[in-house]
């Protein structure tokens, strides 16, 4: 993991060689059940944006608060 911290932002890069798992996507499939998928919920919520790619057998995904 690596913090970035900008005047006005905040980018986590988190990178790892798991299963391709993309929370961006699987967060605009979620319901309205708010009492599963909580931390995709509330990362989503505070994100000003999230980007994820998966190249090279490698998941990275950057989040910016």
């Amino acid at each position: 993991m690596k913090i970035i911290v900008e005047k006005d932002s905040v980018r986590l890069r988190l990178r790892d060689n798991c299963k391709p798992f993309n929370p961006k996507e699987y967060a605009e499939m979620l319901t309205d059940d708010t009492e599963n998928n909580i931390g995709i919920r509330i990362v989503s919520k505070l994100a000003k944006e999230i980007n994820y790619s998966g190249l090279f057998n490698m998941n990275q995904l950057m989040i910016d608060i």
